[in-house]
């Protein structure tokens, strides 16, 4: 079994995928034949050097042949722990559903499980350095594509897709809104997942089995509208109308500063 963990800073602004071969001998899996796969992360926290990435809730889960099952996402972290999530949007929240539903597994169920990263973006924009919000202003008129990486007061991280920019003249400030995905806020804490788990022989005993049918009542968003003042807000800050501070934000675009 190949597993190669990260050690890594995600403030460098790269994409992030998950090269996966499974185990064809773990009954488990749904296949008996060797195949490879992979999965792009558009969403990753990081906490110290734990690794959580997030896939969109895109996957179409079925058997060819045998019916179409639902729709889902994917969560894989860098402790040895994945899980399938159950499809849950914004409308499913509004309309009073607190708790995702979910499967956890162990990543010894690959052979190889290994993050993969991708410089494919150009770093153009950072709080600390009192950058100039120009260069984003310029980058928003030519239509480009963003990734946004905020580093939290808690020293944490997330790095996720920009949804929607926008330029405000009369306050010379732009807003990035990321794009929203919902997940178990338990999976960021490495030592609760492990230590909750290790009765069950994760994250990487000796063939512990899918821990199926799991509710998690504690559901977090990527969601996060920041603005280049310090300032943003999640879910949680809408109602009230409140707002966080952050420790710093840099902006990642498709396009060149200076590019014609």
């Amino acid at each position: 079994m190949v597993h190669q963990y990260p050690e890594f800073d995600i403030s460098s602004g790269e994409s992030v995928a998950l090269f996966l071969v499974p185990d064809s001998t773990n009954q488990s899996l749904t296949e008996d034949r060797v195949y490879e796969e992979s999965f792009q992360l558009p969403h990753v926290f990081q906490r110290g050097q734990a690794l959580v990435g997030i896939t969109q809730k895109q996957h179409v889960t079925h058997t060819h042949g045998g019916g179409l099952v639902q729709q889902a996402g994917f969560f894989y972290t860098s402790y040895g722990i994945y899980g399938v999530l159950s499809s849950y949007d914004l409308n499913t929240a509004l309309g009073g559903v607190e708790s995702l539903h979910g499967n956890i597994s162990s990543a010894t169920d690959y052979t190889v499980y290994d993050f993969k990263f991708s410089a494919d973006m150009h770093e153009i924009w950072d709080f600390k350095r009192g950058d100039d919000i120009d260069v984003l202003v310029q980058a928003i008129r030519r239509g480009g594509r963003f990734r946004a990486v905020v580093e939290k007061k808690d020293g944490s991280r997330q790095s996720s897709p920009v949804e929607m920019p926008y330029y405000w003249p009369d306050q010379n400030l732009v807003q990035f809104q990321t794009k929203i995905e919902f997940f178990p806020s338990e999976i960021l804490d490495e030592k609760r997942m492990t230590e909750t788990l290790s009765k069950d022989g994760y994250p990487l005993g000796e063939n512990p089995g899918p821990i199926t049918e799991l509710i998690f009542n504690n559901v977090a968003s990527t969601y996060l509208s920041l603005f280049t003042d310090g300032r943003y807000y999640s879910l949680g800050q809408v109602k009230p109308g409140t707002f966080l501070e952050y420790e710093n934000l840099t902006i990642f675009a498709n396009w060149r500063v200076n590019e014609e």
